[in-house]
C-alpha cells in the first residue's frame, strides 16, 4: 500500500494528464478509432520518456543524449504508425475515413494521419515532461530543505554539546577561587559571590542565543578574570587589553573562555613573577583574540595537558561550525610560553 501511495505521489499527475488529454480527444473528435489508436500507441513512448529517459539522461545533465534518444523514438513511432495505418486501410479499417481508396502504400492520407498522431504525441510528451520536471524540481527542493533542517539541527546539537563541556569547567574553577577566598575570611567574598552570580546568569540565560553583543562577552571575561586572579600570588599579573570599535558587534558566546581558562590553568605553573596576557581587538572587519601564558612542561601533568587540548579542540570545532571559512586559529608552545590567537571575519 505504501508503494502504491508513493507511486501515486511521484507519477500520478503525469498519468492523470495523459489520460485526461486522451479523454478530451475522444470527446471532441469524430474519429474515435483514430484516437483509440493514438491512445494505445502513445503509452510506450510517453512512459518510456517519463520513467527512463528523463531520470537517466535529462536529470543527469545529459541533454544531447536525451535529445538524440527522443528523436530516435519519434522516428520509430512515426514509422510504426505509418505502417499500421497503411496496412489497416488495405485490410478495410479506414478509421472513420469513408469513400476513399488509397493508392498503394505511399498515399498522401497516410502521411497526413501519421503526422497528426506524431504531433499529438509531441504535444502530450512535452506536457508530461514539463510536469515530471516540475515534480522532480519540487522533490529536490524539498529534499534540500529537509537536509538543511537536519544539518542545522545537527549543528545546533553539536554547539549545545560543546557549550555544555564549557559550563562545568567554568563553574568548578570559579567556585574554587571563591572557596579559597572564603578560607581567608576575606571581606570581598560577597563581592565575588555576586560576580559569580552574574556569570552564572549570563551562561544560563543569555548564552542560549547564537550570538551576543561583544560588550557582554567582554564584561563576562573581565568578571571571570577577576575571580581567577584570587588564585594568583603577589608576583603574578594579568594584563587584559580590550580595543573594540563597536560594542554591539555580535559574537558567539563563551567562544574565548576555554583559552582564558587554559591561561590560568597552565599559567599558574610558571612560578613567581609570571604574567598572563589576554588581548581582544575588534574592528568592523575582524575580531582578534590573543592569549599568552607561561607554562612549565616539567610540572604540568599529563591530565592537565589532555584537558587543555580538549578545550582548544572545543574552540576549533565551534569556530568551524559557526564561522566556516571565516576564521583562523593558531597555537604555539615553547619551553616556557604558550600562545593562542584567533581571528574572525564576521
Amino acid at each position: 500500500m505504501e508503494r502504491l501511495i508513493r507511486f501515486a505521489q511521484q507519477h500520478g499527475l503525469v498519468v492523470a494528464a495523459h489520460l485526461l488529454m486522451v479523454m478530451l480527444l475522444l470527446i471532441v473528435s469524430s474519429f474515435q478509432k483514430f484516437i483509440v489508436l493514438f491512445a494505445i500507441s502513445s503509452i510506450i513512448p510517453i512512459y518510456f520518456n517519463h520513467f527512463v529517459l528523463i531520470p537517466r539522461l535529462l536529470n543527469q545533465r545529459k541533454q544531447w543524449r536525451y535529445i538524440g534518444n527522443v528523436m530516435l523514438m519519434l522516428v520509430a513511432y512515426t514509422t510504426l504508425i505509418y505502417l499500421i495505418i497503411a496496412i489497416s486501410f488495405h485490410m478495410g479499417e479506414t478509421f472513420g475515413v469513408n469513400k476513399y481508396s488509397p493508392k498503394g502504400y505511399f498515399d498522401g492520407i497516410f502521411f497526413g494521419m501519421t503526422f497528426s498522431l506524431t504531433t499529438l504525441l509531441v504535444i502530450i510528451g512535452l506536457v508530461t515532461s514539463i510536469i515530471r520536471l516540475m515534480a522532480d524540481s519540487m522533490a529536490v527542493a524539498e529534499m534540500r530543505e529537509r537536509l538543511s533542517t537536519i544539518e542545522n539541527e545537527k549543528v545546533a546539537a553539536e554547539l549545545t554539546g560543546l557549550k555544555s563541556q564549557i559550563n562545568p569547567h567554568f563553574f568548578f574553577n570559579a567556585l574554587n577561587s571563591i572557596y579559597a577566598l572564603s578560607l581567608d575570611a576575606s571581606p570581598r567574598t560577597p563581592e565575588y559571590i555576586l560576580k559569580l552570580s552574574g556569570l552564572m546568569r549570563y551562561v544560563l540565560y543569555e548564552c542560549n542565543q547564537p550570538f551576543v553583543p561583544l560588550s557582554k562577552e567582554v564584561e563576562f571575561l573581565r568578571d571571570y578574570i577577576d575571580l581567577q586572579e584570587i588564585r594568583l600570588s603577589e608576583g603574578n599579573q594579568v594584563h587584559f587589553e580590550v580595543q573594540v570599535d563597536n560594542e554591539q558587534q555580535p559574537i558567539a558566546p563563551l567562544l574565548f573562555l576555554p583559552l582564558v581558562e587554559n591561561c590560568f590553568k597552565h599559567g599558574l605553573c610558571g612560578g613567581a613573577n609570571s604574567n598572563i596576557r589576554v588581548e581582544l581587538h575588534a574592528t568592523s572587519d575582524s575580531v582578534r583574540f590573543f592569549t599568552e601564558n607561561p607554562c612549565n612542561p616539567a610540572i604540568t601533568t599529563k591530565d592537565d595537558r589532555e584537558k587543555g587540548r580538549i578545550g582548544l579542540n572545543n574552540v576549533v570545532k565551534r569556530l568551524e561550525l559557526i564561522y566556516p571559512e571565516k576564521h583562523t586559529a593558531s597555537y604555539q608552545a615553547t619551553d616556557r610560553i604558550f600562545t593562542s590567537e584567533i581571528t574572525i571575519k564576521p
